[in-house]
């Protein structure tokens, strides 16, 4: 599995995760960016899936709360797999 509970995430840990995801299942996984933050970090949405409508999922880090985007990213890594 390329995303670990167990390992704390930098942004650019994150990003690196989420871009090897999106090459290990380039059918399923889209990665585009779609504006910046207060910090001038790009935010990224990640498009999971083959339709044009489903669910949707916000996750982001704040102060030392950073375990949302990883389980994002790993439930991501989690239905991929499994398709």
């Amino acid at each position: 599995m390329v995303v670990s509970l167990d390992s704390i995430y930098t942004y650019n840990l994150l990003l690196e995760k989420t871009i090897k995801l999106s090459k290990l299942y380039p059918k399923l996984i889209y990665v585009e960016h779609i504006g910046y933050s207060n910090d001038n970090r790009i935010i990224w949405i990640i498009k999971v899936g083959k339709g044009n409508t489903g669910p949707l999922f916000i996750s982001g880090v704040h102060g030392r709360e950073s375990i949302n985007p990883t389980v994002i990213l790993s439930i991501i890594e989690n239905y991929s797999y499994n398709y």
